[in-house]
């Protein structure tokens, strides 16, 4: 593939590092790196007053808000929604969720869990509607709703996500595979593979799920090429700016 001029593409800086902040001063020239430049933005990112930027901390909100501010000093156009730099997205690390039914309660994490969402869930001992294996469906919209294997497939999912439930969990025995399709559904899906979830699904006591993902930030800046055949091309750099 040919190389291209820094001028020939239009670039997409995301959660930029103190490291990469230093090359964008306000007139967004790439050679103004200095020792003054790094210890400036390297020190204020590892202040004590950050708190080790960990997810979710105020000391990571203050990080976002300090670099989407260095964006804006440095020209790039804003990357976020609604006219700003920031976007809002689930935070996978942060995820807990227990299941409870009659006296068996149990938390499920790790392996077992995959979860597939476009924004935060606060769930807490929310009733969830059991889906039947055959027959009417229940009224699920705005509901969380747990269904089986045969509720798992595309055509099933993109049937269910008509229905609009708040949420969507897939319970199942056996082994979380290597590889799942994204389910097409605007509703967001936790897929399970446990079989003590299983029975609890089995069962005829209510059930209830408790649910947490907070949310996180991105941050995002453009700064546009002056190719205007590329014009529609990104090169996307990106790093985390939290402790992990």
């Amino acid at each position: 593939m040919p190389r291209q001029s820094a001028t020939g593409f239009a670039l997409r800086v995301c959660a930029l590092t103190a490291l990469a902040l230093t090359a964008l001063q306000p007139a967004v020239s790439f050679d103004r790196i200095s020792a003054d430049s790094l210890r400036t933005n390297v020190t204020w990112l590892a202040a004590d007053e950050r708190q080790g930027r960990m997810t979710p901390s105020p000391g990571l909100d203050a990080s976002a808000d300090y670099i989407g501010e260095q964006f804006r000093l440095a020209g790039l156009a804003p990357g976020g929604t609604s006219g700003t730099y920031f976007q809002t997205a689930p935070d996978p690390g942060s995820f807990t969720m227990a299941l409870e039914s009659g006296s068996g309660r149990f938390k499920l994490t790790g392996s077992s869990v995959s979860v597939y969402a476009q924004a935060a869930m606060e769930y807490r001992n929310e009733p969830v509607v059991r889906l039947p294996a055959a027959g009417p469906m229940p009224e699920i919209a705005g509901r969380v709703v747990a269904g089986g294997a045969a509720y798992a497939t595309t055509d099933a999912l993109q049937s269910l996500g008509g229905g609009k439930p708040s949420l969507i969990l897939l319970i199942m025995d056996g082994t979380r595979p290597k590889a799942e399709e994204a389910p097409s559904t605007i509703s967001p899906v936790v897929r399970i593979y446990n079989r003590a979830a299983t029975a609890l699904m089995s069962g005829n006591d209510d059930l209830v799920v408790t649910i947490h993902m907070a949310a996180s930030r991105n941050v995002a800046g453009i700064l546009p090429g002056s190719d205007p055949a590329l014009r529609d091309q990104f090169v996307i750099v990106s790093a985390h700016y939290d402790s992990g």
